[in-house]
């Protein structure tokens, strides 16, 4: 009896707790709620973690890529220093002279078979001589509208693209972001000005003759493979 009583008590104080704190014990259908509520945070949470990993990934393999693209050219690595120095410059006149040694730099300079990607196909100046932007990773490397005489050399000119040539040809099938390999005449153009923008950025200076370009091989794919009489 006594054992009775106390069971009684002690239900009689829970519920006056619960009526108190304006509580009631989690039904079936609650706990059940709660689970699901849970293991959906848990799906986006670790989706979430999946996306972040994919897209870290891929900038790993953009970098890469990079890396690779550039690597190409060996002497790239060197021209580098020409920005570091131009920048710690302490006047004018010490940027214009690291600005003619990164000329004379790139007089005997040129691209043999280089692996790029289409940037830009347009045509430019008075004869709508073709104009090709080539991105080899962050470099950029373009052909002339016209004519110029490089600063490196006076007898060394860069020759817009000619009509009926072989690269003109060439230049008629390709597509923006297409990938292509080229080579280069020797001799690239710089623009050897006190502006550190134009020294240091890829795209300001690399001008270039083209004797030759190319779409990129395909790689083959691999056949089905079929069942002999099905």
């Amino acid at each position: 009896m006594r054992r009775i009583l106390k069971t009684l008590e002690i239900v009689t104080f829970c519920f006056l707790i619960f009526s108190l704190i304006g509580c009631q014990p989690p039904t079936q259908g609650e706990t059940v709620h709660k689970k699901a509520q849970k293991l959906r945070n848990d799906e986006n949470k670790a989706k979430q973690e999946s996306l972040h990993k994919q897209a870290s990934i891929r900038e790993q393999e953009k970098l890469q890529e990079k890396k690779r693209l550039e690597d190409q050219i060996v002497w790239l690595s060197e021209y580098k220093r020409f920005c570091n120095e131009f920048t710690n410059a302490p006047n004018e006149i010490k940027q214009q002279a690291i600005g003619q040694e990164a000329s004379k730099f790139l007089a005997d300079k040129r691209l043999t078979k280089v692996e790029g990607r289409i940037q830009k196909l347009a045509t430019a100046g008075q004869l709508n001589f073709p104009v090709v932007t080539i991105a080899v990773g962050d470099y950029e490397f373009q052909t002339s509208a016209e004519p110029i005489i490089l600063r490196i050399s006076p007898a060394l000119m860069a020759m817009p693209i000619m009509k009926n040539s072989k690269v003109y040809k060439a230049v008629l099938e390709l597509r923006e972001n297409q990938c292509v390999r080229f080579s280069t005449k020797k001799g690239f153009n710089v623009i050897a000005d006190s502006s550190r923008e134009r020294l240091c950025n890829p795209s300001e200076f690399l001008i270039v003759e083209l004797n030759d370009l190319t779409p990129c091989a395909e790689t083959p794919k691999t056949p089905t493979p079929t069942t002999i009489g099905k």
